[in-house]
């Protein structure tokens, strides 16, 4: 049997459906912030699944580094890096048993966007509705 043939055989193994589901997700967050990069979108949806998860959690699970990890809480946060105006989506906040320690998580608006996230995985859509949207 060639490669080609093996390849080609799991090419067409996807479900038009189930991307419809994901695309109509990342258009949620495409909604809050139309150049969201991924590991903003890897972070919140890390955050909304473990409630309470720390920055060292996010860290390690999403292989980001302390910096990478930071600017990202931060843009997800009220306030992004200089003073500038950030997603308001998630709060990192002091562990009180151990004060360097952060705690993330959801905002209200957070939360809202979770819902909105679930509801549009959830959710099933005709391909033939989706298509003339997406027109």
């Amino acid at each position: 049997m060639h490669m080609e043939t093996t390849l080609s055989k799991h090419a067409l193994a996807y479900d038009r459906y189930a991307l419809v589901q994901l695309f109509k997700a990342i258009e949620e967050f495409r909604g809050v912030d139309p150049e969201m990069p991924a590991q903003g979108v890897a972070l919140f949806l890390y955050s909304a699944i473990y409630p309470g998860c720390t920055m060292a959690d996010l860290q390690k699970n999403l292989g980001m580094t302390q910096s990478s990890c930071s600017r990202n809480v931060s843009a997800l946060s009220e306030w992004h890096r200089l003073e500038k105006p950030g997603l308001g989506l998630i709060v990192a906040s002091p562990d009180p048993m151990e004060r360097r320690r952060k705690i993330v998580q959801l905002t209200e608006k957070g939360q809202q966007l979770a819902v909105s996230l679930t509801e549009a995985v959830m959710n099933p859509v005709r391909l033939s509705s989706f298509s003339k949207a997406a027109r």
